[in-house]
């Protein structure tokens, strides 16, 4: 349970420091529980230590800083027990934990000035092409497609040459999404650096929050994820994405007051017109 996130701030934490934090996240309920004096011997730091934690976490106490950490304990506790069980109700449990614990930790984190931004920006955009790597690539099916049912021209495809292709169409005044849980495949910062060379606007859905472009990126949206110890697959970066492909529908469709709502019945009238045949 990440109690304490790895924000963009603590970057500049010192080696101690850094290790307090995963003392805290390790030991929630000790760290809540007793003052500071106590905390800096089981922990194995000085109490300076973790007055300067705090002060840099913007917290003017150490109550203050325990107290917002024991809100988080009652809030996630009850739903973030992982069992090592390998029976189908501990699977479904787990799931229930990633799951839980990404969409709570991405949508409070989320920065709605950014958001906000950029669906002013989509309202106005020309073409919208979206990729993603990968499960990534469900997320933009899922965000093109409904976009498309308002209207927007958008352009997807799984073939990377298409990708690339594709991108000679965008101008300044056109948008690329790209979702990537990482940041780190080829494909994902060869087209990242096009961007930027050709200056298209882009949009970046990632959990990686110090990816070495971010600052020229126009639209830096960074999710959570619950990191499994033994990962199979992507599992909660998927349904991480999913909620900001679904925040970010959801937001232009209102931006817009419905007023392609009139798409949408066209559409489906003819769907079901075509389904009585």
């Amino acid at each position: 349970m990440y109690i304490v996130k790895y924000v963009e701030r603590i970057n500049k934490l010192t080696s101690s420091e850094s290790y307090l934090v995963d003392f805290i996240n390790n030991n929630p309920h000790f760290f809540v529980t007793n003052k500071i004096s106590d905390i800096s011997k089981q922990a194995n730091v000085s109490n300076s230590t973790i007055t300067r934690l705090y002060k840099k976490l913007d917290f003017k106490s150490l109550k203050a800083f325990q107290i917002m950490i024991a809100k988080k304990i009652t809030n996630l506790e009850p739903s973030l027990i992982q069992t090592n069980d390998l029976s189908i109700s501990a699977v479904m449990n787990n799931l229930r934990v990633y799951h839980t614990y990404s969409i709570y930790e991405t949508l409070s984190d989320v920065q709605q000035i950014v958001i906000s931004q950029l669906v002013d920006k989509i309202c106005q955009t020309k073409k919208i092409q979206l990729f993603g790597l990968g499960s990534s690539w469900t997320a933009c099916n899922e965000l093109g497609m409904n976009l498309e049912k308002i209207g927007f021209d958008v352009m997807t495809n799984h073939d990377f040459h298409m990708q690339l292709l594709n991108l000679t169409k965008l101008t300044t005044d056109d948008l690329m999404i790209v979702v990537s849980k990482t940041m780190t495949a080829k494909e994902i910062n060869f087209l990242v650096e096009k961007c930027l060379e050709f200056k298209i606007p882009l949009c970046v859905l990632t959990s990686n929050k110090q990816y070495h472009y971010k600052t020229k990126i126009n639209f830096f949206i960074s999710f959570a994820v619950f990191e499994q110890e033994k990962r199979i697959t992507a599992i909660s970066s998927k349904i991480s994405q999913l909620v900001l492909a679904d925040l970010i529908f959801t937001a232009v469709y209102h931006n817009l007051h419905g007023s392609n709502s009139s798409l949408i019945e066209r559409g489906n009238n003819i769907i079901d017109e075509w389904n009585k045949k």
